[in-house]
C-alpha cells in the first residue's frame, strides 16, 4: 500500500485530523460563478460540501481512502 495513504488512514481512523471549511472560501462564495469544481486532497469533504451545498456540482478526491469513505458517508445524511 501507498506509504503516504496508509499515513493518513491511520491520522483519519484515530481522529488526529480534524478539518474545517475555508473561511477564505466562505467569505468569498457569494463573489463566484457557480459551476464545476474539482476538490484535490479534499480530506473529509468540507469545503466539497460548502460547494455542493451552494449550487457547484462538485467531485472531490483524496489519497485517503478512510477520509473519502467518510465524506460520503457525511453526504449521505
Amino acid at each position: 500500500m501507498n506509504p503516504d495513504r496508509e499515513r493518513w488512514n491511520d491520522k483519519y481512523r484515530r481522529g488526529i485530523h480534524h478539518e474545517s471549511p475555508s473561511r477564505h472560501l466562505i467569505d468569498h462564495l457569494d463573489k463566484l460563478t457557480r459551476g464545476r469544481a474539482l476538490d484535490v486532497a479534499g480530506g473529509l469533504g468540507e469545503n466539497a460540501g460548502v460547494l455542493a451545498r451552494a449550487g457547484w456540482k462538485t467531485v472531490m478526491a483524496d489519497v485517503s481512502d478512510e477520509a473519502v469513505s467518510r465524506a460520503r458517508g457525511a453526504t449521505a445524511g
